[in-house]
């Protein structure tokens, strides 16, 4: 006699086999999903970068932002500052100007408009489209809200 184990699918609710997540309807939705997600972030970068493309590129080989780059990384003890508010110590790839260059210029090397980050809660942050401060302070709370651990540590109730 073979016993097989069941789960349910997280879209769905149907059963499927213990060790997926998904059925194969959901599982190719949010293939899609997660594609067209992708293209969205390359694409508003693209769009981005185009905008104020020379102004953005030569500033991004000026001594200038190497020096602020390295005083950032600095500051924030080379850690990802996301992480850090995780109990997770990871170093930093990337230093992310908050409000973008392309909305405001003057910002570019203003210390509380950069911050450091390791370079998957830097895509994070642009594919969330967190524009200013208010949204990356509401993203890190509802990144440790969504950790059990750290909410236990921290001693959060729900």
């Amino acid at each position: 006699m073979v016993i097989i184990l069941y789960t349910l699918c997280r879209e769905c609710n149907t059963k499927v086999p213990y060790g997926t997540t998904r059925c194969t309807g959901c599982a190719s939705k949010r293939e899609e999903y997660l594609k067209s997600k992708s293209k969205k972030y390359n694409a508003d970068r693209y769009n981005r970068d185009k905008a104020n493309e020379d102004a953005i590129r030569m500033f991004y080989v000026s001594t200038a932002w190497k020096n602020k780059r390295q005083e950032i990384i600095n500051r924030d003890n080379n850690e990802c500052q996301i992480c850090k508010a995780l109990y997770k110590f990871v170093p930093s790839d990337d230093i992310h100007h908050i409000v973008p260059m392309t909305k405001d210029f003057s910002k570019r090397l203003d210390n509380n408009n950069l911050i450091s980050l390791c370079k998957y809660h830097h895509q994070q942050v642009h594919l969330h489209n967190i524009n200013n401060k208010e949204q990356l302070i509401k993203y890190v709370k509802q990144l440790i809200n969504s950790d059990k651990f750290i909410k236990n540590f921290l001693k959060i109730e729900s």
